[in-house]
């Protein structure tokens, strides 16, 4: 079993770090996990999407490298032909609320 590091931020904007042992990792609902993070390209990322959301990664030029219109609460996304780096994950709904979180590329 390998650990698994991912990144939370609730829908209130906090944010913490935590590291799994486990391979299906608890996710609370209402939250924005990525994982692994930082990874090296392929990750998955679980939320509890509102019709109508918007999932945007952006770059740190500001430019959009994905933008999704999410089917389910898990995602699996591969990024290729991306740098290494920091990226950004947003999700925005039809009401303007934006959740965000930090994504590394290895």
């Amino acid at each position: 079993m390998r650990s698994l590091n991912y990144i939370t931020v609730s829908k209130k904007e906090t944010l913490s770090t935590k590291q799994s042992n486990a391979v299906n990792a608890e996710i609370k609902d209402n939250e924005l996990s990525i994982y692994p993070n930082p990874n090296t390209g392929e990750f998955k990322i679980r939320y509890d999407f509102e019709p109508n959301s918007t999932l945007r990664i952006v770059n740190n030029l500001g430019q959009a490298v994905k933008v999704i219109q999410p089917t389910n609460n898990q995602l699996t996304i591969t990024l290729e032909g991306v740098s290494k780096g920091m990226y950004t994950v947003f999700i925005i709904n039809d009401k303007a609320k934006i959740v965000s979180s930090k994504l590394i590329i290895q």
